[in-house]
This record gives C-alpha cells, structure tokens and sequence, in this order.
C-alpha cells in the first residue's frame, strides 16, 4: 500500500511540475515576442531576445521530459525541480542586465552624439537599469509564486528554493555584460545601482519568499486534507488485540475523525471466494443494527489489495469468558443484567429477520459505554444468517456453524434448521456459564460434546453451583437448554419477558459494577502489540457496497 501510494504522489508532482514548465514556456514566448515587437527595429538576435528565448527553450525541454509516460523517481523530480528553477532564476538575472544594454546601446549605436544619447549615457544609465532590474526581480519572483501554486512542497522545502532563487538571480544580474554593440564602453559598465539596488531587491524577495512558502504551507495542508477526506477510510493501526481463525483485530484510529476504533481484517486466502462475499453480506447486515447492547460498526469495504474490513466501536472492558476467570461464577443479579442486555440485542437482530447463531462468552463484553460500567455488548455477527429467503444463496448451511459447546442440538443435526430459538438455547449455555462458571457439557472431543448436547439432560445450574439461586432462574435457564426448540422461549421478546416476570433477583447496581472492576481490573490490563508491516489501512471507495 505505502509503495502504491509513493507512485502516485510522484506521478502526480511530475505532473505538476510538467504544468509549470508550460506555463513558463507560454509566458515567457509571450514576454520574448512583445520584447521583439517594442524594438526598434524587430530584431531576433539581439541579446536580451537570445536571452528570453533560451529561458523558453530550457523551460521547453524540462516540459518534454516531465511529460514522458515514465514516473522518475523522487530524488530525480528534485534535482528536476531545483533546476529548472535555478536555470530560470539565473537567466531572469541575465535578462535583466542585458536588456539596459541593448536598449543604451541601439540608442548610441544610432546617433551617439544627439543630446538625448549624451543625457541618457550620463544620466539615465542608472535610472533605467534600476527600473529594469526591479521589473525582472518582480517577475522572477511572480515565477516562484506560481510554482508554490502549481507544484506539491512542504513550506520547508519552498522556503530553501524560493531563497536560493534570489541568490542566483543577484549573482546572474553582477556578471559583466559581453561588448556587444559599438558602445561598448558604456554598455560594459553599466552600473548595478548600489546599495539601494540592492536593499530593493532584498527586501522585496524576502516579502515575496514569505508569500510563497504561505501558498505552499497552505495549498499543502488542504491537499493533504482532501486526500484523506477522498479515502474516508484511513485508518492508522495502533496495536493488535487479538487474532482468529477468521483475521486479526486491531485497535485504530481513523484519519480524519480521530475516533478510537477496532478494525477487523479478513484476508481471502483465509476464507476463499465464496467466503468473503457471505462475511461481507453478513457485515453489511449487521451494520443495519442499532441496539445500544450490539457493537456499533462504522465502516467496511475493501482495502486495494483485496483485504476486506470492518471497523467498529473500540469497547473498554472485558468478555465474559475474561471476567469469569478472573472473578468467577457470577451474582446472580449481575447475571440477569447480562442475560438481559443480550437478550435485548438479540430481539432486534431477530425482528430483522437476523439469528446471531455463535452466542457464547466471548461474543459478548461488559464495557464502559457512557461513563457507566457493566454495559453488555453482543459481539461477532460473523455467523449472522438471514432469515429472508433472499439471503440463502451465500449462506453455508450444510456447514456445523458456531461454537460446540453452545451448540442447540437442532443445529447439529441439521445446521439450515437454525431459528431464534437456537440463538436462545446459546443464551441459556451462556447463563449457565455466568452462574456456574462452568460449561454445560464437557467431553474429551466435539463428537462427546455434541452428543451430549443431543442427548443429555442438563444439570439444574444450583446444583452445580452447589447453593440455590433465586427461585425460577433454574427454571429459566433449563428451558432455555430444552432439547425441543419448541418447549424453549419463542425468541428473545419471550425470555425477556420471562426475566420480568421474575424481578425477586433484584438488580445489578452501578456502585457494585466499580466495586468489582476496582478489585480486578488489574486482570484485564494487558496491552495489545504493535502491528508488523504497515500501520495505514486505506480502502478502495469502489469496491465498497
């Protein structure tokens, strides 16, 4: 990507730099025929007109060489660009010494004793060389404008250029002027204007550089920002958080907005065709939700080399697999805060038509959303199935889909047979995990899993907890583990409404949220790693649907 990148910002300063280049051809092949027109008589071969010209030739040939197919490499366009610069300044600085010199010298050349060549010999030398030099300064320095207009440099670099610039121009206009004419005496020594010529000069490059490097310091800054408002989806990748089978998750920040994000990266090698475009499908799907207890998902889309992504809220806090360990079985108030939240997020994927189908501990967090703690957020869609007919065509279900040991026994037997009611039979393992801190089956491999959860009854959570619970969440969870989808709760309105039914448990308090973290975050304050390789994500707008 970086590579990609390079190229193109060198094709388009290349470019750039071939504009300017035109334009100094047509502006000085103007300038060169109006100084050919005002001379009495027209004449190509006087030295100011050489000199005009051979700035339209060097200005010519830069533009023939900038305007090849091939793109040079970076060091190439700055000796490029600092050349024809310098070129230009230096004969600007001839231009403007030889011009007086032509002028006095046809004058002379025609009548050197009339009184008007005798005054001007004497008097008038250095009144119009002043006027000349000053007129080529302003003109040089309108050049170096043009290029800060034209041509992509940090101010830096105009500041260094815009500057040596005027340095070559002084040296260019102190260079003794060749005998060209039958005055030769006055033509060589025409005066330089002394010190106040010279102040002039240098006060008012000064001024102009100054202007310059304000035109490229902005000219730059809304490039770079149209750039990045045109890719939208740059994203800088900070640290890893963690990887699976399916991609690596990384905590990010976008570009332009600056907002902590969590960005998802799954490669086609790792899934395949077909596999790509049902996770892509399943994400834009996902992306349609909007429950506060289902992860926010910001942004997907291709990278150019075919990554796809999605970028996501960057949640604080831990997955219930994490804080079991740490803390283990829950209360059972915060339990029930749990099962509700998920339940919640649950209800509206299903009212879309949506079945979560890989409901388990670590698809699910307690974060910190809001300033308030414990928030349940129903993560990874990644298994998400459509319910419409519509949606059944990159759908895999002939494929054993989700986790075993959540597994609704419907969906082993027959993964196409998954409904509502298996991502409520996940809900109940995942209670029961909540309040026992253990599974509810195990088994030495996934066959011994899944026959158990085909054909064992499930313990009463209470007893393997060994301590009752409040009365009906035994109940509660047990039919959520039904083996007959039916005889579970229809959906996730149902099992909410179930919990309400039962609100002896009481409820999970915000002080009793930062009690807990406050004595075990420190089990969750691992730092993820950088990234290796590239840390800039850049998407494709063209692939995105």
């Amino acid at each position: 990507m970086a590579a990609t990148s390079s190229h193109q910002e060198q094709s388009f300063r290349q470019q750039r730099l071939a504009l300017f280049a035109g334009v100094l051809v047509v502006l000085n092949g103007i300038g060169g025929l109006f100084q050919i027109i005002t001379d009495t008589p027209p004449s190509l071969t006087r030295p100011a007109n050489l000199v005009m010209f051979a700035e339209v030739a060097v200005a010519g040939l830069f533009l023939a060489l900038l305007r090849r197919e091939r793109t040079y490499a970076r060091r190439t366009l700055d000796v490029a660009e600092a050349s024809l610069l310098g070129l230009t300044a230096f004969i600007t600085g001839l231009f403007a010494h030889a011009v007086p010199a032509q002028q006095l010298g046809a004058l002379l050349d025609q009548d050197p004793t009339t009184e008007e060549a005798i005054f001007f010999s004497q008097v008038g030398v250095a009144g119009f060389a002043w006027a000349i030099r000053l007129s080529c300064t302003l003109g040089a320095t309108l050049t170096f404008t043009l290029r800060a207009a034209i041509v992509p440099s940090t101010a830096r670099r105009t500041l260094v250029l815009t500057a040596l610039g005027g340095v070559v121009m002084s040296i260019a206009m102190a260079v003794p002027i060749p005998r060209w004419t039958a005055s030769a005496r006055i033509v060589a020594e025409l005066p330089l204007g002394g010190l106040p010529m010279v102040v002039t000069v240098a006060i008012w490059w000064t001024l102009s550089t100054i202007s310059c490097v304000a035109i490229s310091k902005v000219v730059h800054g809304l490039r770079q920002e149209v750039r990045d408002a045109r890719r939208l989806g740059q994203y800088q990748l900070e640290s890893r958080l963690g990887a699976g089978g399916m991609g690596v998750v990384y905590r990010a920040r976008h570009a332009m907005l600056r907002r902590p994000t969590a960005i998802k990266l799954i490669a086609p090698e790792k899934t395949g065709p077909q596999a790509l475009a049902r996770f892509e499908r399943e994400v834009r799907l996902t992306a349609t939700l909007t429950h506060p207890n289902t992860v926010t998902i910001y942004d997907y889309g291709h990278t150019p080399e075919g990554v796809f992504y999605y970028a996501m809220e960057l949640l604080e806090g831990a997955r219930l697999e994490a804080i079991v360990e740490a803390g283990g079985p829950m209360a059972p108030a915060r339990a029930v805060h749990v099962l509700r939240g998920v339940a919640a997020a649950l209800a509206e994927a299903h009212a879309a038509g949506l079945i979560h189908r890989d409901i388990k501990p670590t698809n699910v967090m307690l974060a910190r959303s809001g300033g308030v703690r414990d928030v349940p957020k129903l993560l990874d869609f990644g298994l998400v199935k459509e319910l419409r007919p519509e949606g059944g065509a990159l759908t895999e279900d002939s494929t054993l889909t989700g986790t075993p040991l959540y597994l609704a026994p419907e969906c082993i037997r027959e993964p196409a047979a998954a409904s509502p009611r298996s991502d409520i039979y996940a809900l109940g393992a995942v209670g029961f995990y909540l309040l026992t801190g253990t599974h509810v089956f195990s088994g030495r491999n996934v066959v011994d899993i899944c026959g158990h959860h085909l054909h064992s009854a499930p313990e009463r959570p209470s007893e393997r907890l060994g301590r009752a619970l409040p009365e009906g969440l035994d109940e509660l969870v047990l039919a959520c583990l039904a083996k007959d989808p039916l005889e579970r709760p229809e959906g996730a309105h149902a099992f909410l409404s179930a919990l309400r039914a039962l609100d002896q448990w009481g409820s999970w308090s915000e002080e009793e949220a930062e009690a807990w973290w406050a004595a075990h975050e420190g089990a969750f304050a691992t730092a993820g790693s950088a990234p290796s390789g590239k840390t800039e994500l850049r998407i494709e707008l063209g692939r995105r649907s």
